[in-house]
């Protein structure tokens, strides 16, 4: 979610919940390294967080700022490229045995940051807690094929599927901590990971500091320190970029500030596909949502291109599902229905919906009433008052709400909602952008969908054996959830990172993994 998640939330999850982009790999200025002298070693790297994490135990994180962070202090059996490929991480190389057994072979002489040595035992630990349904793993249904994974000795694993599972070496860049982290009550606020920095201290809602892990295994990491900052008004973040009080600034960010900085000399901008969308959740248990009709005239009343040219100055895109471009599994064939306010006033009439004298419709004695929420975020907040202007045109009564993260995403997943503007990020695999949103038991179902077919293709599309066949499965699930509507999908997301001119060996990660700043410096003018 944009501001949360994987979900999509930062909006979500996020949960939750983030976010912006112009075209695909593309970057308006690349890092400064080059016209640099030679690397050095020390400083204190600032950087934005616009909430902040929830916990800092990878097995339980929900939010994008907990991912950031956690990306610096674990590593996984794998790393996820630009290419949203696995790379070697904790595991050097790995085969797959027949279709469901897979064989990791783990890195020798890597140490936790507390010293204790790193063994295929923390591996086995880290899923077994996943798995563990007492353990309330916010992402375990991505690990519900793993049926065990056991030590071959102190440098390989196996994972045992109890079928073939496509997605799987996508989810395994997972955070490992080590045997026994779970007996530690605070594990939460005090991780142990094998990455290249460790926690020196946490200030809630003001700044995480990360120092050099002295037990890394890699390269010495060029920074001392990185000091994460809870700063989550996006126009501060701006000033404080261009003050030098900070460092380095992400999305989501104000169109205008980033369009503003391209022609900034004082600093680099970079932009990169995004993994991640900004959408209408429609709770469908609502009596007046729970009606097709008007959710295709909701659908139909959704003027994404708009929304992202005038809102995002046209670096957000519109978008139809929730499948990311520039990914094998999009298919750009499958769009959204033109903005139509003629057509949508013609299929509320059809529904029964007629004005009373306050020319708002109504129905059966109901009023077409709804509640369009999310959270603080200015941009957000701009888009529905922009929907709920279009909504009143055609005799929708809408009311915009707006809430801090967690009391918002809290409601949404309670399903105290009617339409909820979220975000999803970190999509790196189809699979995750719609199995657990869309399934009919799904940890992120909040809306309340349910859809035999797309539940067969879904699963289906989990347990295919070539890309051809999972890509045939998710464009026709996408185009059976584009005709129901549990989501109006508004936009594509992407990602903006914005350092000083002293910032350099920057390559940022669409992912949003923020593990890349173990090879940057700083040069001190």
């Amino acid at each position: 979610m944009t501001r949360a998640k994987g979900w999509a939330a930062r909006g979500v999850a996020a949960v939750a919940l983030a976010t912006m982009v112009a075209g695909c790999g593309s970057s308006t200025a690349p890092s400064s390294a080059a016209a640099s002298s030679k690397p050095v070693y020390g400083g204190t790297f600032r950087v934005a967080l616009p909430v902040d994490a929830g916990t800092l135990d990878p097995r339980l994180s929900q939010d994008t700022s907990a991912t950031a962070v956690d990306s610096l202090i674990f590593n996984g059996l794998v790393a996820i490229n630009n290419n949203l490929q696995a790379v070697p991480g904790l595991a050097t190389r790995w085969k797959q045995v027949n279709p469901t057994t897979w064989d990791f072979y783990l890195r020798k002489g890597v140490e936790f940051s507390n010293g204790q040595p790193f063994t295929s035992q923390d591996v086995v630990y880290t899923f077994d807690t996943i798995l563990n349904p007492k353990f309330n793993a916010p992402h375990a249904q991505l690990y519900a094929a793993i049926k065990s994974v056991v030590p071959i000795g102190k440098y390989e694993v196996q994972f045992n599927l109890s079928e073939p599972y496509a997605p799987l070496l996508s989810y395994l860049n997972m955070g490992i901590v080590p045997h026994g982290a779970g007996a530690n009550a605070d594990f939460a606020t005090n991780p142990v990971g094998t990455g290249p920095y460790e926690l020196k201290s946490w200030q809630r809602n003001n700044q995480i500091t990360l120092v050099r892990n002295p037990h890394f295994y890699g390269s010495r990491p060029y920074l001392s320190q990185i000091d994460f900052v809870v700063m989550p008004d996006n126009t501060s973040q701006v000033n404080a970029l261009k003050a030098g009080t900070l460092n380095m600034i992400t999305s989501p960010l104000p169109p205008q500030d980033v369009i503003t900085l391209e022609h900034d000399s004082s600093v680099n901008v970079q932009k990169e596909t995004g993994l991640g969308i900004i959408y209408l959740n429609l709770n469908l248990k609502d009596p007046i949502l729970k009606d097709l009709k008007v959710r295709q005239a909701l659908d139909l009343l959704t003027n994404r291109k708009a929304i992202t040219q005038q809102i995002y100055k046209g670096i957000d895109t519109p978008a139809a599902t929730t499948l990311i471009p520039g990914t094998w599994a999009y298919d750009s064939s499958i769009q959204a229905p033109a903005f139509n306010v003629a057509q949508a006033k013609k299929l509320l009439a059809e529904d029964g919906w007629t004005k009373n004298s306050q020319g708002v419709l109504q129905k059966n004695g109901k009023t077409l009433s709804l509640t369009l929420s999310t959270y603080n975020d200015p941009n957000r907040v701009e888009i529905l008052t922009y929907l709920q202007n279009v909504f009143s045109q055609v005799g929708i009564k809408a009311n915009v709400v707006q809430q801090d993260w967690p009391t918002f995403i809290a409601g949404v997943m309670a399903g105290h909602f009617q339409v909820a503007l979220i975000g999803w990020l970190g999509l790196v695999d189809p699979d995750k952008a719609m199995y657990e949103q869309f399934t009919t038991k799904g940890g992120f179902n909040w809306e309340g969908y349910s859809n035999s077919t797309v539940d067969s293709l879904l699963q289906q599309a989990r347990t295919a054996t070539t890309i051809a066949q999972r890509k045939t499965d998710y464009d026709q699930a996408s185009k059976i959830v584009l005709h129901d509507l549990p989501y109006i999908v508004i936009a594509d997301q992407g990602w903006v990172v914005i350092t000083g001119k002293n910032v350099h060996g920057l390559q940022i990660n669409r992912t949003g993994s923020f593990r890349d700043l173990a090879s940057v410096w700083m040069s001190h003018n």
